[in-house]
């Protein structure tokens, strides 16, 4: 799949794999006004009317991390998507987050 080559190819560079905590810190991820207290967006309705206010830039999109792992990755995708994201800070590389302790 797109997605799981995407992401060993974003692995195998340390520096394209932030921590979800690094993630939040540099990008600031923003709360979906349409669900309280979540920043995920889901990619139909009211949350895709809202997603559709940002730039691509500010947008990530939260994938299957193979099992227990949520991985969120730069950018609009929609293979493996399990949900978007949108941050105050655009990105501007290709980035992998991740909350598994050992991505390699």
């Amino acid at each position: 799949m797109a997605s799981e080559a995407k992401l060993r190819e974003l692995h195998s560079k340390w520096d394209n794999v932030l921590t979800w905590q690094q993630w939040e810190e540099t990008y600031k991820p923003i709360p979906n006004p349409n669900r309280e207290d979540e920043i995920a967006f889901d990619w139909i309705g009211k949350d895709l009317e809202e997603l559709r206010k940002y730039p691509a830039k500010n947008v990530w999109t939260g994938i299957d991390g193979g099992g227990r792992y949520i991985e969120i990755i730069s950018g609009v995708h929609w293979v493996n998507r399990l949900e978007y994201y949108v941050t105050e800070v655009p990105w501007d590389r290709d980035l992998c987050v991740t909350n598994n302790p050992d991505p390699n």
